[in-house]
């Protein structure tokens, strides 16, 4: 037969749960324990080691891609094209129009 433990709450702790109005004090008393424990046993913080991620060079990203056969299928981008997307990504200042002073903005 299995012996059945139990644990012994010392005074201080039922004070603790009474002033922090924790009504089932069993229950938080086995959650405290368990926390405890699972320190005791696993430490403070995991022991991963984190690799910075692998830098390419556009070179390489490409080569890797076509390798891939992500790039497969797909027409590369005209000369007219590209300053479409740049003119879109980097729209001309002239075209920004100023917004006029809010009061809220001052």
């Amino acid at each position: 037969m299995k012996q059945k433990n139990t644990l012994i709450l010392d005074d201080e702790f039922i004070q603790y749960c009474k002033l922090n109005n924790i009504t089932n004090i069993e229950k938080f008393a086995k959650e405290v324990f368990n926390k405890g424990f699972t320190y005791l046993k696993y430490g403070d913080k995991p022991n991963i080691k984190i690799e910075p991620p692998e830098i390419l060079s556009k070179e390489e990203l490409i080569k890797k891609w076509e390798d891939a056969g992500v790039l497969s299928g797909l027409k590369p981008i005209e000369k007219e094209q590209e300053e479409k997307i740049e003119n879109i990504i980097k729209p001309n200042t002239e075209q920004i129009v100023k917004k006029e002073k809010d009061i809220y903005d001052e």
